[in-house]
């Protein structure tokens, strides 16, 4: 008797019984055979065809959605390059937090969360989680640039974290206001009583600093307070590491006949700022100030708990970026977003009003 002849549907049970396999490796097979090998995938199809089976396709429908929407692959891919390798990157703060706030996020919405590396200095290295289908949705962080971009399943829902200011807006991302950030930082100097406040970046480490150095130099012309004298932002070729480019700006500001009584420094130098001051006979706060912004990107041996500091608000980044892509993920259609979030401001034992003998 032919299939299509047969009077009694196979089930799923008996199927199993044809195929020599449990009763829910056929339903996983019928589901789709996410985990299960080819050769019991092509078994459990061919025993099901000899049987007459024909599922309904309301229900595989439903079955198929309910899944997806019970358990996504969410994944966590780091960007980095030679000079911030895994090893290096899982050394800082800001990526320890971002993986355990992405994966608290994840887990409490009753995801899944795969994460892997990618090296822009390694153009054909490869990634398990950026494979066709691997993944339901991606969030991407790290060192981002266009051809990260680029390189990024065009199928696939992503959500970046900390994309850098200025690439196009492809993707929704989730950044923090580092204009409002650094306005508030000078502004608490000023509070307390500082009128000499010095700034510090790398003028090539990130795209971004461009937007902390003209926050911090507007607010100082808002204060009516100068703003030139004591901006420092040397390129990073002019310097073999970042602890000489560090001592070479405590070298100009203290040669200066009125030097600052305060510094901001972006990203992870106030540790080094104040063992080069200490050389100096210049202690922190007694002497001089030291702000903390951005906190993150430290090694946890440089940070200060108790440092005054600009700091991401890490877990609460990682929760709505998580959302946002859950939301893609069921609207594929719906158009990128910029999310900025307010940083926290917390106030250590870094900074102190300016010595009274100084003018």
């Amino acid at each position: 008797m032919r299939p299509t002849e047969t009077k009694n549907p196979a089930t799923m049970s008996s199927i199993a019984n044809a195929a020599e396999v449990s009763i829910s490796t056929v339903s996983r097979v019928m589901g789709g055979g996410r985990g299960i090998s080819r050769q019991t995938i092509d078994k459990v199809k061919k025993a099901a065809h000899e049987m007459g089976y024909r599922p309904k396709p309301s229900s595989s429908t439903r079955t198929s959605r309910k899944s997806k929407s019970a358990c996504l692959r969410i994944g966590l891919v780091h960007w980095g390059n030679d000079n911030y390798l895994p090893e290096h990157a899982i050394q800082t703060y800001l990526h320890q937090k971002f993986i355990i706030e992405t994966w608290r996020a994840a887990s409490e919405a009753g995801h899944m969360l795969c994460l892997d590396y990618l090296n822009h200095d390694q153009p054909n290295n490869r990634s398990s989680v950026l494979a066709a289908e691997a993944v339901d949705g991606l969030i991407v962080k790290g060192s981002i640039h266009p051809e990260t971009l680029e390189q990024l399943p065009p199928h696939v829902p992503a959500v970046i974290l900390r994309m850098p200011m200025g690439l196009p807006a492809t993707h929704t991302s989730v950044n923090c206001n580092y204009t409002a950030g650094i306005a508030r930082c000078v502004r608490y100097l000023h509070e307390i009583g500082h009128r000499r406040i010095g700034f510090f970046c790398m003028a090539d480490q990130r795209i971004d600093d461009m937007d902390k150095i003209v926050s911090y130099q507007q607010t100082l012309n808002l204060l009516e307070l100068d703003a030139s004298s004591y901006l420092m932002t040397p390129f990073r070729n002019q310097f073999p590491d970042s602890e000489t480019a560090c001592a070479s700006a405590i070298d100009s500001w203290m040669n200066l006949a009125e030097p600052p009584t305060a510094i901001i420094s972006s990203e992870s130098y106030c540790y080094s700022f104040a063992e080069h001051l200490k050389t100096r006979g210049l202690l922190v706060p007694r002497d001089i100030s030291l702000i903390d912004a951005v906190t993150g990107a430290s090694p946890h041996h440089t940070l200060r708990e108790n440092s005054t500091r600009l700091q991401m608000p890490a877990r609460d980044m990682c929760k709505v970026a998580v959302e946002h892509l859950i939301r893609q993920i069921h609207n594929p259609k719906a158009p990128p977003q910029t999310v900025l979030m307010d940083m926290d401001f917390i106030i250590g034992d870094t900074t102190a009003p300016p010595p009274h003998h100084l003018p």
